[in-house]
């Protein structure tokens, strides 16, 4: 097996992604804001990921970036102007486009098995990462046992697996094919935040919320492609650390470097 991870999103200091624990065989992407905290502590990644048979890491300025992408968030539903449409649209996407880097820096997606998604301070590890996605990979075998027929037309490498919620999952973790992640993500810049705003839309017209809990916008991103997320009962989480504060879109451009 030849395992590629990706942490991602938007911390305002980097020391809560550094473990002394590693993944074997494992190649790390890593992308992050340059954002004064998160910048002075790459190091310490480099240092204590020494395990991994690879490190990439890519850091970039956010606050024009999103900017100039805001507008495909609005189709003319919300005033672009408004202050708090903007912190909450800056935070669900924040967490999403930096994961789509990182896939971007990603030179062969498809010499690795499973691709996972995990901030280390969060993964228990005496749980074991699929070694490949097939038929008989467990958490597919009981869902399509389950849910039949409805998985009928889907592999097991056509799924995502994670802790699921109601109607969502936890993207904090979550496992899937090169295939998928290709799907969803490997494609122009503009047209993933169009895809974005297109989902974000759609449950704001549903809900009438602009503060909805970023995990829904995952899923919905999913649900765009016809991509199922699975249950994997066997994902435990470690216990929660205090984490990174919680950045609004004026806060991150004063710590931007």
């Amino acid at each position: 097996m030849k395992l590629c991870t990706i942490q991602s999103g938007l911390l305002e200091d980097i020391q809560e992604w550094v473990s002394d624990k590693t993944l074997p065989n494992s190649d790390l992407y890593l992308h992050t804001w340059k954002i004064k905290g998160n910048f002075e502590k790459l190091n310490e990644v480099e240092q204590k990921y020494s395990n991994f048979t690879k490190i990439k890491i890519t850091t970039e300025k956010y606050s024009d970036k999103f900017v100039s992408l805001l507008p495909t968030f609005s189709n003319g539903l919300i005033n672009l102007s408004d202050g708090f449409f903007q912190n909450q649209a800056f935070k669900k996407f924040a967490g999403i486009y930096s994961f789509y880097k990182a896939v971007q820096s990603i030179p062969s997606i498809d010499e690795y098995n499973v691709i996972l998604k995990a901030h280390f301070h969060l993964l228990d590890f005496n749980w074991s990462v699929p070694v490949d996605l097939n038929e008989e990979h467990l958490p597919y075998a009981i869902n399509a046992r389950q849910c039949y027929p409805l998985l009928e037309s889907f592999k097991a490498a056509d799924c995502v697996y994670a802790r699921t919620t109601y109607r969502s999952y936890n993207q904090r973790i979550f496992y899937t094919s090169p295939q998928v992640i290709k799907k969803v993500f490997l494609k122009d810049e503009r047209l993933f935040a169009k895809t974005i705003g297109i989902c974000f839309d759609s449950i704001y017209r549903r809900t009438g919320i602009l503060g909805f809990e970023g995990d829904l916008l995952w899923q919905e991103l999913f649900n765009f492609h016809n991509v199922p997320v699975l249950e994997d009962g066997s994902i435990v989480e470690a216990p929660a650390t205090n984490g990174a504060q919680n950045i609004t879109f004026e806060t991150l451009k004063k710590l931007e470097i």
